[in-house]
Formats: structure tokens, sequence, C-alpha cells
């Protein structure tokens, strides 16, 4: 399971009234209103590797542990069917991510990046095919790390 897919079941888990889903344009979007999370490519730590190696040797295998510290550069969006239900829920949302649920992420192993985050939710609706589609949303970082063991 991807860090994502974590962070996802954990927000479904502790978030009510509207389903989270990973966007993906090949999957039949939930009933509104919904939230999308959507990673963005970052170019700020390209290049930068943050790890710890262990290793455990045994009789017949050796075992190399990779713990790497990475940042997730998310966006969410908030879809529902009028303006002022998808600001709500965006504020909702992030409110929940920024503060309500702060604790319960750090145990999880997430630690949002607040001071590095953006803290405005951008009215993100437009006009699809005459229908407007009502949609706020807010980027934020979120820090974790991931683990990898081989044996060798």
């Amino acid at each position: 399971m991807t860090e994502l897919e974590r962070l996802k079941k954990f927000l479904n888990a502790n978030i009510v009234g509207f389903p989270i889903i990973i966007a993906n344009p090949k999957i039949k979007a939930p009933s509104m209103p919904y939230a999308v999370i959507k990673q963005i490519p970052s170019s700020e730590d390209r290049g930068v590797l943050r790890t710890r190696t262990r290793t455990r040797k045994d009789e017949t295998t050796i075992t190399e542990t990779i713990v790497r510290r990475i940042e997730l550069y998310l966006q969410f969006d908030m879809y529902a069917t009028t303006n002022d239900s998808a600001y709500e829920n965006a504020c909702k949302l992030k409110e929940n991510i920024y503060t309500i649920l702060r604790d319960k992420l750090n145990l999880e192993g997430f630690g949002v990046l607040e001071q590095r985050s953006s803290n405005d939710i951008t009215d993100r609706t437009y006009l699809e095919q005459s229908d407007f589609v009502y949609r706020y949303g807010f980027d934020v970082i979120i820090d974790t790390k991931r683990t990898v063991t081989m044996d060798t």
C-alpha cells in the first residue's frame, strides 16, 4: 500500500460526510459531494536523499532495511453540487487535516508541514459543457517515511 493510499484510508475512516478518492480519470467518481487527492510532482527535494540503512545478519541471510524520509505534495479538491457546499466541505476537510486530526495523523506517521503548505482555499470552479463544476481546493505538504526491506 502506498503512502497516498494509507492517507486516503485514514482520512475516510475519520472524516464523515463525503468520500475521499485518489485522482484517477479511469475510475467513475462517486456521487457528490466528494474530495479528490492528487499528488503534485515536486522539484524542491529532487536529488536530496534522506535515508537510513540498517543491516542485520543471520546465519543464512543478510537483511537490509532502508528508511527514506519523503514529502508528499498533495492537492485536495472538493466537488459538490452547489458553490457553498463545495466551499464549506473544503473548509471542513482542511480544518480536519490541520487541527482536529493532526495528532492522529502523527501517530499514523504523517506530519503536516504547515509552514510550507498553502493555507488558502482556492476557487477552482469551472464550466464543463455548459454546466458548472463547483470545486474548491487547497494544497498541503505531508512528511512521512517509506521503508523498504530486502533479503540479500
